[in-house]
């Protein structure tokens, strides 16, 4: 089971550095002071309910940008599998898509697989400009992301996510 007590909203994200498919390394501390980020951890990369919320997020990417958000997309897999995606799903490169192939990034975010568990999950992760996890979710079941109302709840989230506003606002879901 994924632990994601140790991912209460209010403490600062664990960063990482990874090549994105832009060949660029990508630095999660890179946005801190300047955008709040949302990362989803996909399954896999040939998940179809992940790629599925990927696209929803691409078509959103502009929206959230507009609300100085940079969304950020992680798959268990090859450099080669991720630059797949980025074709199928993000045509107009609004997004950033990693590849964590040594499961490492997983690891931080309590996501990988462990020693019981036969199944990746998923989550999503928002981490305001001050670097601090937001907002916390996490599934086995990656149908949960193609809930309309799960978009949604994202951009009510965005809307307390900034360094003013009170961790107690922030929230957390195991799913």
């Amino acid at each position: 089971m994924t632990n994601l007590e140790s991912f209460k909203p209010g403490i600062p994200a664990p960063d990482f550095s990874l090549i994105a498919t832009s060949g660029d390394r990508v630095q999660l501390s890179d946005w801190k002071g300047h955008k709040h980020v949302l990362l989803f951890f996909m399954r896999a990369f040939n998940c179809m309910q992940c790629r599925e919320f990927a696209r929803r997020l691409a078509v959103e990417a502009p929206k959230l940008a507009e609300r100085d958000t940079q969304v950020v997309i992680l798959g268990p897999g090859s450099r080669q599998e991720a630059d797949r995606l980025a074709k199928a799903v993000d045509k107009d490169n609004r997004l950033t898509i990693l590849s964590d192939g040594t499961g490492e990034v997983y690891d931080r975010f309590s996501l990988n697989k462990t020693f019981f568990s036969l199944i990746q999950k998923s989550g999503v992760f928002l981490i305001n400009r001050a670097g601090i996890i937001h907002y916390a979710a996490a599934t086995s079941i990656p149908n949960r992301w193609l809930n309309a109302e799960v978009i949604e709840g994202l951009y009510q989230e965005l809307e307390n996510a900034d360094p003013s506003e009170s961790p107690a606002s922030a929230s957390t879901t195991q799913g």
